[in-house]
């Protein structure tokens, strides 16, 4: 017989694969699934409390279900979420708000959607590999990857070498930074800490080294993926007065006070520097309003707009349910590696 914790995990992982099915197919999701989530984990929580005598599921389920709303409302607010993902994320609070001993479940889920990402954007590199284009830009990105990131594996390896020496565990979250982007320290102490782990255990040393050097290609190949696919697979060209509402600008595009119409790359983080006035915002997870795509009809009819670029986002729920996954079998993987 299957826990009741594992019953919500088979729960959030099969309606979100439902809602995957659906977002691939329709880029839409129903209604019905993240109020599903909801009720579902709210009742599991309630057979949960009946059989521990004690409110506290209730009330975890509840307070998630709270959290995550919040939390979801202010990106559906900053632009970053659409309305859909801000249901579903809010579900999956109430059916999984914590899994194994892990707090904050859906937060973790969400982290691991970020790395789940990346296979995403190096299938959809690969498959636009037969374009020059695409082939342009990702050499283009692969050069600019500095010495340092090449050579991260080494110092990932240095990293968490020195924190187990030191006894503290997670030492190596500030060792690894510190030591990325201090090059003359490691001149000395990465070969140094290579050498002295080699000579009290050469298996055990390369097999770590051998793990840092494939988690370092993979981050690389991933962000070079990123950049490649933001610029490329992931963006179309269409005539202007074809803008519709919804779709979502691969870039700014700016008014201004002359009449002119300009486009900026976008900015994913930081301050954007104005420049006239946003006629269609790039970080719009909603896209383009009803009015913002009249008036951009509006100047391709005068001729001052003739294309306008749509980014072609990768599908945000197989991602999320991918990332679900990955976050539940992380304790299980990462005792594997560790007995390894």
């Amino acid at each position: 017989m299957i826990s009741l914790e594992h019953a919500r995990l088979l729960t959030a992982l099969a309606l979100f694969g439902i809602a995957s099915a659906q977002d691939l197919r329709t880029r839409e999701v129903p209604d019905w699934i993240p109020l599903l989530l909801a009720v579902s984990g709210l009742a599991l929580a309630g057979a949960e409390a009946l059989a521990v005598q004690s409110i506290l599921p209730v009330l975890l389920s509840a307070g998630m279900l709270v959290l995550c709303f919040a939390f979801a409302y202010v990106l559906y607010r900053l632009g970053a979420w659409a309305g859909g993902d801000v249901k579903l994320f809010t579900g999956l609070g109430a059916v999984l708000p914590s899994y194994s001993g892990m707090l904050f479940f859906p937060f973790l889920a969400l982290a691991a959607s970020a790395l789940a990402v990346f296979p995403f954007l190096v299938l959809y590199v690969l498959a636009g590999f037969r374009k020059p284009s695409v082939r342009r830009e990702f050499l283009k990105e692969l050069k600019k990857v500095p010495v340092r990131s090449w050579l991260s594996g080494f110092i990932l390896f240095a990293g968490i070498t020195l924190s187990e020496w030191a006894g503290v565990p997670y030492a190596s979250l500030v060792l690894v930074p510190a030591m990325y982007y201090t090059r003359r320290l490691n001149l000395f102490t990465v070969p140094a800490v290579f050498s002295y782990s080699f000579y009290l255990d050469p298996f055990r040393t390369l097999s770590m080294l051998s793990y840092s050097v494939l988690v370092s290609a993979a981050f690389i190949l991933g962000t070079v993926s990123f950049r490649t696919a933001r610029k490329t697979v992931l963006r179309r060209r269409i005539p202007a007065r074809e803008a519709r509402e919804g779709m979502i600008p691969a870039k700014d595009y700016w008014l201004l006070p002359d009449g002119r119409i300009i486009t900026t790359e976008p900015s994913l983080f930081g301050p954007r520097k104005q420049v006239g006035r946003l006629l269609a915002d790039s970080r719009s997870a909603a896209g383009l309003t009803p009015e913002q795509a009249e008036e951009i009809r509006r100047l391709a009819g005068q001729g001052k707009i003739k294309w306008f670029e749509e980014k072609l986002s990768i599908p945000f729920v197989p991602v999320f349910a991918l990332g679900i996954l990955l976050a539940a079998l992380f304790p299980a993987v990462f005792s594997i590696l560790k007995a390894i």
